[in-house]
């Protein structure tokens, strides 16, 4: 039998300047690559991996070992390319427009996850789990009547840790959105757009991260950064792993760069 786990809402981040440093200095190189055909990228990004293994070993974590490991692929590339498109659903919103209310917010993550899902969006109206992991484990997210008011905290502490860093509150939105499940699916994809919605208000010229298929080669280590942040309120743990994901991306976008050369 399922043994349930009730989620634990994160402390909040405290401003790491370092790391926060390094990202922001990725995501400029990064911006600074110029137009690329994204669909041919990802091709080069499994490419990579296939050939130089070695490169993703900093999105794996000294724990990943204990997880189980699927089939590492990119057969799913469309996903990205569709997050890509919708953040379209954001053209013309500003990021204070979004982080005006708990309503506001919400009313942003509806419109993402309406356009991604070519449908109709809805808060989940009752308690959702997770699958069980390897130990038979399921995590229970926050009951759907404390949707809104964990959104009006978000909202205030993403307001305020952007007056110091908006690269911070970005990160802290994202794993919000994946804290709180306010969707019975697509959580994961809401957030990343989100995210990258965020990095291309904060860094002009930056397209898109490919979270989802960095995902698939962090064995683990992705899924290990969340756990690090709910159960210790270590955000360095994510905001690293974010870091060495776009230092990968920026690895294979030179790559890409040099054999046009």
């Amino acid at each position: 039998m399922a043994r349930l786990l009730e989620i634990r809402v994160p402390g909040d981040p405290s401003v790491e300047c370092g790391l926060l440093r390094d990202l922001e200095l990725e995501a400029m190189t990064i911006a600074a690559q110029g137009a690329y055909d994204f669909n041919n990228i990802l091709d080069d990004l499994a490419y990579s991996f296939a050939s130089d293994p070695a490169m993703f070993s900093a999105l794996e974590d000294p724990l990943s070992s204990y997880l189980p490991r699927s089939e590492t692929h990119c057969a799913l590339q469309n996903r990205t390319l569709g997050e890509r498109g919708s953040l379209r659903a954001l053209d013309g919103v500003a990021l204070s427009d979004v982080l005006r209310s708990d309503k506001s917010f919400l009313d942003a993550l509806l419109a993402v996850q309406s356009l991604s899902l070519s449908e109709l969006a809805h808060v989940r109206p009752g308690n959702i789990f997770s699958t069980a992991d390897d130990m038979g484990t399921r995590k229970l997210f926050p009951p759907s009547d404390q949707i809104l008011p964990l959104f009006a905290k978000v909202v205030r502490t993403a307001r305020e840790l952007g007056e110091s860093s908006q690269l911070l509150a970005a990160i802290y939105i994202y794993n919000m959105i994946l804290v709180i499940h306010p969707f019975r699916d697509g959580n994961g994809r809401v957030g990343r757009i989100m995210l990258n919605w965020q990095f291309r208000m904060i860094v002009p010229g930056f397209d898109y991260l490919p979270l989802y298929e960095t995902r698939q080669y962090s064995m683990g280590g992705w899924l290990l950064a969340l756990r690090r942040v709910e159960r210790q309120d270590d955000w360095q743990a994510l905001i690293r792993y974010i870091q060495n994901v776009s230092a990968v991306w920026r690895i294979v976008l030179e790559r890409k760069a040099q054999r046009r050369i």
